[in-house]
Parts: C-alpha cells; sequence; structure tokens
C-alpha cells in the first residue's frame, strides 16, 4: 500500500542551557527521514504540533527517486526548544518517513542514545481510535534503570479523550484516563501513574473517541548517572485492527 501521509507522537529538541526534564541533555537532535520512490517531484508539507502552541508548518520539495534526511532543528523558525511536538508530513505522491533522534552527553558532540522509528501511516481513520504497545517496562532498583514515556497526538479539530487499559501477568488490567486538546500533543511519563507496575512487563491500549497517534519512548540510565540516557528505543503503537 502507498501513502501520501505520515504521524509521529514525540519529538523534542533538548537544550540543556534552558533545563529541562532531562537536565544536562543538549539537544540538537531530531532528524526526518524522507524518500520519495515516485517518478514525479514530492511537495511535502510538514505540520508540528505542541502541547501549548498552534501548529506550524514547512514546505520543501524532495525530487523524483530521491531521499533525504532533514535536520528538524536545523529548520529555522519550525521547533521550539525543551518543547515536546509531534508531526504529520502530507505529500501529493506517496512517499515513506521516518523519525530518528539522538541524544548527547554534554558537551560530547557523540550521541550517547539514540532511537529511531517508521512513522504511522495515514490517513488516520477509525482503526487509529484503538491503539497497542505491547512490551513496557519500567525497572528501578538496580544497576540499570528505565523508565518510559507515552506521547499521543491528536491533530483533529476536536478534543481526544484517552482512555488507557494496562495489561498485567498477574491481576486484572487497570485504567487511566486523560484528554489531548484539538491539534496538540500531549506526554505522559509511565513512571508516574499509580496503575503501571514497576520490574514488571505490562501492555497497554490507547482508546480514544477521534483517530490519534501514539508513541513509547524508553530510556535506560546507569544508576546514579541521570545527565543522559545510555539507551533508548521508540515505536510507534499499532492499531488493534488493520485493514
Amino acid at each position: 500500500m502507498q501513502y501520501t501521509e505520515w504521524y509521529q507522537a514525540d519529538g523534542i529538541i533538548i537544550d540543556r542551557l534552558n533545563g529541562h526534564m532531562w537536565d544536562g541533555h543538549w539537544g540538537a537532535g531530531d532528524w526526518l527521514c524522507l524518500v520519495n520512490p515516485d517518478g514525479k517531484d514530492a511537495h511535502i508539507t510538514i505540520t508540528v504540533f505542541f502541547e501549548d502552541l498552534p501548529p506550524r508548518s514547512h514546505s520543501l520539495t524532495l525530487g523524483a527517486r530521491r531521499a533525504r534526511n532533514l535536520a528538524l532543528h536545523g529548520v529555522p523558525g519550525l521547533l521550539e526548544r525543551n518543547k515536546q511536538y509531534g508531526l504529520r508530513v502530507r505529500s501529493n505522491v506517496p512517499i515513506l518517513a521516518q523519525s530518528t533522534r539522538g541524544e548527547y552527553e554534554p558537551d560530547d558532540p557523540v550521541t550517547n542514545a539514540m532511537g529511531s522509528t517508521i512513522l504511522t501511516p495515514g490517513p488516520l481513520t477509525d482503526k487509529d481510535k484503538e491503539l497497542w504497545y505491547v512490551d513496557g517496562i519500567i525497572l528501578t532498583g538496580g544497576i540499570l534503570e528505565e523508565s518510559e514515556w507515552l506521547s499521543v497526538l491528536n491533530p483533529n479539530q476536536e478534543e481526544a479523550r484517552i482512555e488507557l487499559t494496562i495489561y498485567y501477568g498477574d491481576r486484572e488490567p487497570g485504567t487511566y484516563s486523560f484528554s489531548v486538546p484539538p491539534e496538540r500533543v500531549h506526554s505522559i511519563k509511565m513512571d508516574d501513574l499509580e496503575v503501571v507496575p514497576k520490574n514488571s512487563l505490562f501492555s497497554v491500549r490507547i482508546k480514544s473517541n477521534v483517530p490519534v497517534a501514539a508513541e513509547e519512548v524508553r530510556r535506560a540510565y546507569e544508576k546514579g548517572h541521570y545527565s543522559c540516557a545510555r539507551s533508548m528505543f521508540t515505536v510507534m503503537c499499532i492499531p488493534a485492527h488493520i485493514d
């Protein structure tokens, strides 16, 4: 199947000089990788959604049968440092899109942790009202500690009412609800939710009244060294039903 629309839910450019939830990071770190296998030029519009700002857009042309690695942090006026964002990519011809992030130790140009994921194909439809990720875990108390985030992008003109169902290995599921305003993204640190266990595998169902895109991000830290993650992975949540 060919797609002219793609979504990402979790992006952030981190600037250690201004401080953030991950103090000690600095970020020149988000790239959008695009390929146009079509015989025509792709005219692409990237729309960025924030937690507390109106959307912003950037347009570009990608030649026929060409690939490009776009440094989002280098596009003037598109992103804000230390602000969570999600994005939508639209094209006049079918393209493919992947997001890659690098996170750094202070004053070290070599990435300490990286994550990359193929974006969610659009347009978003009713199938995107129920999304899942299966491999959830938060580790505490050992040499390796892991934290996890869930980001939900609502590109619609109405509020998204979200219910999370948390599945465990040893008891009945728990639930947690929140909302995402129109054309906004919202990120939750799963560690902070009482219904999310520590040191035990869990899985998550995301149900919404409108179609959304959702992304899981997990970072691993060496105990006592929280200035930067030692490793990271990220995955777009998958619809419960795929046509």
